[in-house]
């Protein structure tokens, strides 16, 4: 795969994101944008950071079970390189949405 098809992908979410915003659907937006910090979070780790940020507000007045853990599981993907307690945060976390 090369960086273009990464980056057309990018494109897929934030046009279903803006697509959702347009029609006032704050759940699809939330869930637009949790797989688009999922992407990120596996091809560019600065950029993430920022939709994961958002992704935690637009999912804070929001009952999206599957979109919370989305979300979780993008923060583990962007943190594997990087961060030793990445297997137990994993448990722990799977453990505590009982998932």
């Amino acid at each position: 795969m090369g960086a273009g098809r990464h980056g057309a992908g990018h494109n897929r979410h934030l046009a279903a994101r803006s697509e959702a915003e347009d029609h006032g659907a704050g759940g699809e937006t939330a869930m637009a944008q949790a797989h688009l910090s999922f992407a990120l979070s596996l091809a560019d780790l600065l950029r993430a950071q920022d939709e994961l940020d958002l992704v935690d507000r637009l999912l804070s007045h929001l009952s999206l079970r599957s979109s919370k853990m989305t979300a979780r599981i993008a923060v583990l993907i962007r943190d594997a390189g990087f961060a030793a307690d990445v297997p137990a945060r994993a448990t722990e976390r799977l453990d505590t949405e009982g998932a």
